[in-house]
């Protein structure tokens, strides 16, 4: 017996062993070529993973494995594990970027090389805290495209067995083939996203090329655009006359764009003369100065931003407005036009021939031509005034011309006027000289004869007395301070200060009215003109030199008021009685 084994089994056990180790052999190239197999047909680096962990271990028995893609430019990665809890791997998730800086550093050999396998076993991963403390076997891959590396950690077996050279032998080339795999996959990805790449940057080359294209297009329309605009300044430039100025406007405007209908007026709103010029529109018609502010309004009311500025102009859009006007056109693009407070207009324009709607950049061709056009109907308009002022100022000259020629004639008359006045007067003074000095029966004869006159003058209807009327006229009804304050107060009288403004600012009765004698006439129909007649009126207003109220309350009574009292004491009174006075 050699070490417990009988010798005469030896034969028998050395043919049976290498049957095994045979068997085994061919074990493990079978796995070989089944994880080869298996990951051919793989292109993503977590499925490889995946697939992988699952043959290997299902191979050698062992029982926990972890494997992960590494881009070591970045510290981020995917990782793949089985027979190892969720919160563990999600910490070693975690730690891909401590992982990466442990294992992953350095690298040796420039991109495109083979991929570099490593194996590291036993006591070497105990302590590094970066996977699972079960892990018995570490197998570095490095080297792989795009900076990728690849760390493969595998546990205990199940029969607590340790991995043999064979075993370790059969990793290693497990994990080349793990590699390799990899390095396909990943470099069918860098391949797959440069494609992509270069589908993106081909579709944003084509859509430059259309942009292009289209910008191209777009300045040609600009270029022709401002060619356009240039030619209408050229046309309306030399124009003076505002109908010519309209109808040429309309013309040089419409045809670039190919519009098929225009129409533009022009009011002047203090003369009420209406100018219009009509394109594309059959029956043109004058409009009448009440159809002009009509359209006038209603534009301006849908005009935005709303502007009454002078030289200003703003789009609207309402169609509606000129089919009760009857003008045939539904405008595409309208404007409403201030030259001045005095002169506006509107002008309309259809739709292209086409049937297409205006661009942005026809509008703004159109505004643009707009701008111009005013600029040449001020000076038309300023033109035809000062051609209208030259003509009232020949006609004031002709006018002038005939004054002076008139007043000579008249100079010339009052000269032999003057002259026939000096004669006169000298023959008038020499019969003086020879009369001799009125006599005093003369001056009594005038003195009698201008009384008589006066007299008659007097006792005519609109005559002056010889004496006031408060001495002529027959006395008023007095009212006591009593009766007139409890009048005024409950509203039943009305009190009225007949004295001169001055001496009511001076003191009055406060409620009173101040109506000054002098002024009885204008003042009469404004303050008592509306008054009842039967009301009672109070007159206040006597002085040491003048019966104010007594003359007042006369003039009343002339305008039939039928209760009319006068008030002696006045503001003395008044106040003497403890009533308030201002």
């Amino acid at each position: 017996m050699v070490d417990g084994v009988d010798k005469t089994d030896l034969p028998l056990l050395e043919p049976r062993k290498s049957l095994e180790n045979l068997e085994k052999k061919a074990f493990y190239l079978q796995t070989l070529l089944d994880t080869s197999r298996e990951l051919a047909d793989l292109v993503q680096p977590r499925q490889i993973l995946d697939r992988f962990l699952l043959m290997v271990m299902g191979a050698l028995g062992i029982v926990q494995g972890i494997g992960a893609v590494i881009n070591t430019d970045t510290g981020q990665g995917l990782v793949a594990g089985r027979g190892i809890p969720d919160p563990a791997l999600n910490e070693i998730s975690n730690n891909i970027p401590e992982i990466s800086k442990k294992y992953f550093s350095e690298r040796g050999k420039p991109l495109g090389t083979t991929p570099r396998v490593k194996v590291i076993t036993g006591d070497a991963i105990t302590g590094q805290g970066l996977c699972s403390a079960h892990m018995q076997v570490l197998i570095l891959s490095d080297l792989l495209p795009g900076g990728f590396s690849c760390l493969l950690a595998l546990g205990e077996r199940i029969t607590g067995e340790p991995l043999s050279e064979q075993d370790n032998s059969v990793l290693l080339n497990l994990a080349n083939i793990l590699a390799n795999s990899l390095s396909h996959a990943i470099s069918l990805m860098n391949i797959q996203q440069m494609n992509a790449d270069l589908l993106k940057k081909n579709a944003e080359l084509e859509a430059t090329i259309e942009d292009f294209g289209q910008t191209r297009q777009n300045l040609e329309k600009r270029y022709f655009h401002i060619e356009s605009l240039m030619d209408l300044n050229a046309e309306l430039r030399s124009l003076i006359d505002e109908d010519e100025l309209l109808r040429l406007f309309l013309l040089a405007s419409m045809g670039p764009i190919g519009i098929e209908k225009g129409f533009i007026l022009v009011y002047d709103r203090e003369d009420r003369v209406a100018k219009s010029a009509y394109r594309g529109i059959e029956n043109g018609k004058a409009l009448h100065p009440q159809v002009c502010e009509m359209l006038l309004y209603s534009a301006f009311d849908k005009t935005e931003p709303k502007s009454l500025t002078n030289m200003s102009f703003g789009r609207f859009d309402a169609p509606g407005i000129f089919k009760e006007a009857g003008i045939d056109i539904e405008p595409e693009c309208a404007f409403f036009f201030v030259i001045d407070l005095s002169c506006m207009g509107i002008a309309a324009f259809g739709p292209p021939v086409s049937g297409n709607s205006l661009s942005s950049n026809e509008r703004s061709l159109m505004a643009g031509q707009m701008a111009g056009f005013m600029a040449y109907l001020e000076k038309a308009r300023a033109f035809s005034m000062i051609k209208k002022l030259n003509e009232d100022l020949t006609s004031r000259n002709e006018q002038l011309t005939q004054t002076v020629q008139d007043l000579t004639r008249a100079m010339n008359r009052i000269t032999a006027l003057e002259k026939s006045r000096t004669h006169l007067k000298m023959v008038v003074q020499k019969e003086a000289e020879r009369v001799s000095r009125a006599s005093w029966l003369d001056c009594a004869l005038i003195f009698f004869f201008a009384l008589g006159l006066g007299l008659l003058f007097n006792l005519a209807p609109q005559g002056i007395s010889f004496l006031p009327e408060s001495v002529t006229k027959s006395a008023f009804p007095s009212a006591s301070v009593v009766e007139a304050r409890k009048l005024v107060e409950e509203g039943a009288a009305v009190l009225v200060d007949a004295r001169p403004k001055e001496l009511y600012d001076r003191s009055h009765i406060k409620g009173a009215i101040n109506i000054p004698l002098s002024l009885f006439d204008t003042m009469y129909p404004v303050t008592l003109g509306e008054l009842d007649l039967k009301r009672p009126v109070i007159v206040y207003g006597r002085t040491v030199s003048r019966l104010y109220d007594v003359e007042f309350a006369n003039r009343l009574k002339k305008r039939a008021h039928e209760d009319v009292r006068v008030l002696p004491g006045g503001v003395r009174e008044w106040e003497t009685e403890g009533h308030q006075v201002k």
